[in-house]
């Protein structure tokens, strides 16, 4: 925050950060008028470290030296995440929960971001120019990640991952051949290891029998119907952030809070209105251009910045069926992408990677 080294540290501000902007001041003018407003004030003053965190790190990564090692550095937080799960097997019931393990907790939210590295992964251990050993060593952690996801038994993990794989099946396209080899070894050899309660799982998610009613995904409907009422009822601000527990109470018949709404875009629509989703919609949307931008530029490697944009899109997918609002690393990706963009455009045609 103080070094002398960046004293630029927060002159650099895109369009990108304020749309932070905006949907922190969406936040805080609905916390105002909710009706748990300790709930929404704490939740916006997390909102407001991430807006934080974003000016530093498109700030201070500035080089594209920095921008590989910061890459480096989320292989490492895959290695972790793989190593928790093993680590705590068994201890947590059906689903891996990581309770009390870290700050990736919730067993959809450990497979989101299992999903957002697993293409990084993936992309180190196609690339020729890596030691095998450490291709090896990635080929073991994709492994690691797959079982992973599986373990947390997400529905929303599984949609997510198999639509991220798809895409890098679509993205890696010198690499294919390679890349179905990868992708077949590494689930044939997760499928021993799944759990019947996984496949019981899976087996909700697609079955068209109607004899047995599958209460987690009714439960879906009626929050997404009931998101929007919410919405048409505060159109502007919402409801608040972290309110609409309290509004699915009052459906549910219960005396507190009921269900979230299990949708990144349901929540952002009605916790927090039009002035923090649409914001929220256009960084997205930025998100995918600086990437295109950077790669038609071709200065930072083309696998990193592909892995960036598989794992958002499978995590996007994921999203939609599970709250992710409050979610840092959506807006460490957001942040990836506009440093991408501004060194391609600030390199002067420099390649700055091999490979």
């Amino acid at each position: 925050m103080f070094s002398g080294k960046y004293e630029n540290k927060f002159s650099f501000r895109p369009l990108d950060f304020w749309l932070l902007v905006i949907m922190l001041f969406g936040m805080v003018v609905g916390a105002a008028g909710a009706q748990s407003q300790e709930w929404a004030w704490k939740f916006t003053g997390d909102f407001a470290k991430f807006v934080i965190f974003y000016l530093l790190l498109i700030n201070i990564v500035n080089s594209a030296i920095k921008f590989k090692w910061f890459i480096n550095s989320l292989m490492l937080s895959a290695a972790w995440l793989v190593y928790k799960c093993w680590d705590l097997r068994g201890t947590t019931g059906a689903r891996f929960e990581n309770r009390n393990g870290g700050v990736v907790d919730d067993a959809n939210q450990f497979a989101a971001a299992l999903i957002l590295l697993c293409p990084i992964v993936i992309n180190y251990a196609l690339t020729k120019e890596n030691d095998w050993r450490l291709r090896v060593g990635a080929l073991v952690g994709f492994f690691g990640i797959i079982m992973s996801i599986v373990l947390t038994g997400s529905r929303a993990g599984f949609l997510g991952a198999s639509v991220m794989l798809v895409t890098c099946f679509c993205y890696f396209k010198e690499a294919r051949k390679k890349l179905s080899v990868v992708l077949i070894i590494g689930i044939l050899a997760t499928l021993p290891f799944v759990p019947d309660y996984y496949y019981t799982r899976m087996n909700n998610l697609f079955s068209s029998e109607n004899v047995v009613v599958d209460a987690s995904a009714q439960s879906r409907v009626n929050s997404w119907k009931l998101s929007f009422e919410v919405w048409k009822n505060k159109p502007w601000f919402g409801c608040g952030v972290r309110n609409f527990w309290f509004e699915m109470g009052v459906f549910e018949g219960v005396d507190g809070a009921g269900h979230v709404s299990h949708s990144l875009w349901f929540e952002a629509l009605s916790e927090g209105g039009v002035v923090v989703f649409l914001p929220f919609i256009s960084l997205i949307c930025l998100f995918f251009l600086n990437i295109r931008r950077a790669k038609k530029k071709q200065i930072i490697n083309h696998g990193l910045l592909v892995c960036l944009q598989c794992g958002f899109i499978g995590f996007l997918v994921a999203a939609t069926f599970v709250n992710r609002l409050f979610y840092e690393p959506i807006y460490w990706w957001s942040a990836l992408s506009v440093v991408a963009n501004k060194l391609s455009v600030d390199s002067g045609g420099l390649d700055y990677f091999e490979g």
